[in-house]
């Protein structure tokens, strides 16, 4: 199984870049400060793919460093027969790598996340396996350096009310560990069956977990509709688990939908946040933020967010990134993603013209990144954004934008950086947006020029 193959390019041939190449380097050369950008991570068509976001959880897909680094995405493949359309590709800075070995037969996988048992991160996969003799069945694989082998049995099964699923890993002192569901509550994995704490969720319909230090150390918080964990009444809004019991964490809040929540720090200490639709002293309200004491509302933060994700893009502005079906926050015109510093909003370049449910955080060559999952459902652009479907990266700092081909090798530009500049602002991929405007037109040929004479930090 591979990802679809790559349309082909229609590269400009060097001589024809002579006259640029000389005014690039006789126009005048200021210095050129660092500034995130939009690009695709790679030329070919990736609609197929898909970051994983788990309403249960921000679902980590990225493995850092070591031989399995890199960021894992699955996806669907139809080209090929319809039993063995789902693959998993792994993207490390120069193309998608798809990861076959070992797994057959797969319809579609239903996600992919990276955990940590104890001994080091590894990316699991779930998804519909067809077996020709007894039709489908749920089946779950692990990454081991160069094949998939099968989960041991039980850690993942069919999705559905009270079946298992691993969301996260966690250490609460006594070494890392999987949580998710499972026994119908927030269960953790000891590495032959699943141990519910504290007991089933009652009349739970919305759920999200996620480790969060608050200023006493990492722990486990819960945010649901729940009325009882077990045989203790809860109220409804958040719990945190302190490794023996949970606990009501801030003031009753009524959870009305769940879309992402993540930690971030503005200046004043960690705060968590979560995106999604919350009745809060009695007024609807779409982001919510815990800040160690007490619950309260994001004010002018926009309806229908489908995703949050804290991220430091270098521009001197750390924020929480948030993505969902809206046009404008707080007053500022920002197509489907958004930052927020934890008092201001600030627009990504032009921004999207489709929402996302994925974000994942993960360093390639270009620079500390983003990854965003555009296209969800059925959207239509809004507010002229022009990052297209599929997977779109924000590039943060430092970063040298004019290093278009991504070489290592030195020098890192040359006349190939041209060829790719030229060959994206032809077919209007975002990263031609070099003024990160609304629009891609010559100021965009002229900003690389610029950038390309100043030269690689």
């Amino acid at each position: 199984m591979t990802p679809a193959v790559q349309p082909s390019r229609r590269l400009l041939h060097p001589s024809s870049l002579c006259a640029a190449a000389a005014l690039a380097f006789t126009c005048e050369a200021a210095a050129q400060s660092c500034a995130p950008f939009w690009v695709k991570p790679d030329p070919f068509d990736v609609r197929g793919f898909s970051l994983t976001y788990a309403v249960s959880g921000p679902s980590r897909t990225v493995v850092d460093s070591g031989p399995d680094a890199g960021l894992y995405v699955h996806g669907t493949d139809h080209t090929r027969p319809w039993h063995e359309r789902g693959f998993v590709a792994r993207w490390r800075g120069h193309g998608w790598e798809a990861l076959t070995k070992g797994i057959r037969h797969v319809e579609s996988f239903a996600y992919i996340v990276v955990l940590d048992n104890g001994g080091g991160p590894k990316p699991y996969a779930a998804g519909r396996y067809f077996n020709p003799l007894t039709g489908f069945t749920y089946k779950g694989w692990q990454w081991d350096h160069d094949h998939w082998s099968e989960t041991p049995a039980g850690l993942i099964v069919q999705l559905g009310p009270g079946k298992a699923r691993p969301y996260l890993s966690f250490d609460d002192g006594t070494g890392m560990a999987i949580y998710g569901s499972g026994a119908g509550g927030i269960a953790k994995w000891d590495g032959t069956a699943w141990q519910v704490l504290g007991g089933p969720l009652a009349n739970v319909t919305r759920a999200a977990i996620v480790p969060a230090d608050l200023g006493s150390g990492t722990r486990l918080v819960l945010v649901g509709n729940f009325t009882a964990i077990g045989s203790v009444p809860l109220p409804q809004g958040a719990v945190v688990w302190d490794g023996q019991r949970w606990s009501p964490l801030g003031q009753t809040f009524l959870v009305g939908d769940i879309r992402g929540l993540d930690v971030f720090d503005s200046g004043s200490g960690p705060h968590l946040f979560v995106g999604g639709l919350f009745t809060l002293d009695g007024v609807n309200v779409h982001l919510i933020r815990y800040d160690g004491h007490a619950w309260s509302a994001v004010p002018n933060a926009p309806a229908g967010i489908r995703n949050i994700k804290a991220f430091n893009d270098g521009s001197g502005i750390p924020g929480l990134f948030i993505t969902g079906d809206f046009a404008s926050a707080g007053g500022v015109p920002a197509a489907r993603i958004v930052k927020f510093d934890g008092t201001h909003w600030y627009p990504l370049g032009a921004g999207s013209g489709y929402y996302s449910e994925g974000m994942q955080v993960y360093r390639d060559v270009r620079g500390p990144s983003l990854f965003v999952s555009m296209g969800g459902g059925n959207s239509s652009p809004v507010g002229g954004g022009i990052v297209g479907a599929g997977i779109a990266q924000w590039v943060g700092c430092p970063n040298c934008y004019a290093n278009c081909d991504n070489s290592t090798a030195q020098p890192l530009l040359t006349a190939n950086d041209f060829i790719c500049f030229l060959n994206r602002y032809i077919v209007r991929d975002p990263y031609a947006n070099c003024t990160v405007d609304e629009v891609i037109n010559i100021a965009d040929f002229q900003c690389f020029l610029a950038k390309f004479a100043y030269g690689c930090p």
